[in-house]
């Protein structure tokens, strides 16, 4: 009730972006205000979207995790800079190494915070693909098998 606008101006959004469905959650002081979905979650079933249905967070993430890396930066100057290069510290601070003893491409020391922020770290989807895509290649590519990844993994 009394969302009359987002009713009429969302569903034609869809349509010209030839999206089939979208959903919008509002909240404030800590509770739910507003939830709805428009079109559909699977237009061949012809199921609805609705405020409920699961999403991708795809490029949602993008924004929180800049947020979070720089209220890291702000907060630990000392430890960490947009300028610092990202796979050394994840080497020693995580023990990052590649899986099944793969050699490490040497090109990935030099990407920066900044460079990952900023979308410019080098990874191509036209040529690589997109591994929010490929998450049956990636379990395969990491257990040897297609069984599904761990969170530990």
């Amino acid at each position: 009730p009394g969302m009359a606008l987002l009713d009429d101006a969302i569903p034609p959004v869809l349509s010209q972006f030839d999206c089939p469905g979208a959903s919008l959650a509002v909240q404030f002081n800590n509770r739910l205000v507003f939830a709805r979905g428009w079109g559909y979650a699977n237009a061949s079933t012809g199921r609805l979207f609705e405020p409920w249905t699961a999403n991708r967070l795809a490029s949602v993430s993008k924004t929180i995790t800049s947020t979070a890396v720089l209220h890291l930066l702000d907060n630990h100057k000392d430890a960490v800079s947009l300028d610092s290069k990202v796979f050394p510290l994840l080497v020693s601070a995580l023990g990052l190494v590649p899986v099944r003893g793969d050699k490490m491409n040497p090109q990935l020391g030099d990407i920066t915070v900044r460079h990952l922020l900023s979308m410019l770290g080098g990874w191509d989807s036209a040529v690589s693909g997109d591994p929010m895509f490929m998450s049956p290649q990636v379990a395969e590519y990491v257990h040897g098998d297609w069984g599904p990844a761990t969170c530990r993994d």
